[in-house]
């Protein structure tokens, strides 16, 4: 069921070879396979909405196509693995998050009154818990998969779907890592377990007034063993372990008792001399290095880049449908879609750390690369001549901001 019908060129350098070669070793048939390919090399060609009617006008196919395959299931922790996994991901963690935004439609699944960490107030919209893989090396992050979290599911509360979602995803990702961040939300027994049973490990924040104690280190002479010494005053840290000063901050650690997740973890304190604040951070692991402890939570604020990209650039808040899964497949599609672009771009740059990552960039080289191929298609010349590819490259770079940067 073709659209209007248009000019195809006899291939296109645009499209990226990497995922062709990735689709082709999952267990996918071939229509779903050649959808996902056309699927991304349209998306990434496209500035400003992203939506059934958009897609049709970039590429052969009608609305209903896309409809249709919308509402299928296809699993991405599989495709952005075996991605990250081809550029050679190295060192990294799992960060976990939230992402919210407003929507407009009485009927669309899921719509319900949620709180926006952006515009601090509650709003009308829908909420997606995001998995995302944050490099070390790379000091970037790449999206796993999402899942929309409703507030009158069967499967629970709010904080019960993220956790069993996270139960299920982790063990595909510990070929990747074990090591899963989250900020202060979800510093709670219910995600410290699902995390735990999975043999992983949760760093995340506590509160400043948080309740944790000495382990009792004396000798029990009758009955229970005694877990707990005094409780930890965070205004005199004198009794824990002092691990050396970082960027003005004295660090320290300690192996606690918490009330709340029943059992020990590791502390570490920040104090800034700055301005005489201080964070606590907690880890399950109770081996791990303060230091590495506070490198990986670090990391995490990267997923906050995805988020922006994807509502600025790949069009994350436009789906075109009210049913559940046209909406789980749309924001999952626009996030992957930035994975995409930035693997493409890494192996461009041959996984260059140093590399300038600017999405608004790569939508831009695709959408120029679009327009001079299907000019140059309609007339009639060979695209893999010597002289149209020099005009390809030098159309492709038209109106780049990070030009020395451009893959």
């Amino acid at each position: 069921e073709s659209g209007t019908p248009c000019c195809e060129p006899k291939f296109r350098t645009w499209r990226m070879n990497q995922l062709y070669q990735i689709l082709n070793r999952l267990t996918l048939k071939q229509p779903q396979r050649k959808f996902i390919i056309q699927l991304f090399s349209t998306w990434l060609s496209i500035k400003g909405r992203v939506n059934y009617l958009q897609l049709g006008r970039f590429y052969k196919h009608s609305e209903k196509y896309y409809r249709r395959w919308f509402c299928r299931f296809f699993d991405w922790t599989e495709l952005n693995k075996a991605l990250l996994q081809n550029a050679g991901i190295g060192k990294c963690v799992i960060a976990i998050d939230d992402v919210v935004w407003q929507k407009a439609g009485k009927k669309t699944f899921g719509l319900s009154t949620v709180y926006s960490g952006t515009m601090h107030k509650l709003i009308r919209g829908i909420d997606f818990f995001t998995l995302s893989i944050v490099s070390a090396q790379w000091g970037t992050a790449f999206h796993i998969n999402a899942v929309q979290i409703v507030n009158s599911s069967p499967a629970g509360n709010r904080a019960s779907q993220q956790a069993q979602f996270l139960m299920n995803q982790l063990p595909a990702l510990r070929e990747l890592t074990k090591v899963v961040v989250g900020d202060g939300y979800f510093a709670r027994k219910k995600y410290l377990d699902a995390v735990v049973s999975q043999g992983c490990t949760l760093i995340s924040k506590l509160r400043q007034d948080a309740a944790l104690f000495y382990l009792y280190t004396g000798t029990t002479k009758r009955g229970r063993p005694r877990k707990k010494d005094g409780r930890i005053n965070w205004n005199d840290v004198s009794p824990m372990t002092f691990v050396g000063r970082q960027n003005d901050s004295d660090i320290y650690e300690a192996i606690a008792f918490n009330r709340k997740f029943k059992g020990n973890i590791k502390a570490v304190y920040i104090y800034d001399n700055k301005t005489k604040g201080y964070v606590i951070l907690m880890c399950t692991d109770l081996e791990m290095p303060a230091l590495d402890i506070i490198e990986y939570y670090r990391l995490r604020f990267q997923i906050e880049f995805v988020y922006r990209d994807a509502k600025q650039h790949t069009a994350l808040t436009t789906c075109q449908s009210p049913k559940q899964e046209a909406i789980h497949f749309h924001v999952n599609a626009a996030m992957t879609a930035i994975t995409l672009a930035k693997t493409d771009l890494l192996k461009e740059n041959h996984c260059n750390a140093e590399m300038v990552f600017s999405l608004s960039d790569y939508v831009q080289r695709k959408s120029n690369l679009l327009l001079a191929e299907r000019i140059i298609g309609n007339l009639g010349f060979e695209l893999s001549e010597r002289k149209i590819k020099a005009i390809l490259k030098d159309s492709a770079e038209f109106g780049l901001i990070h030009l020395k940067n451009a893959a």
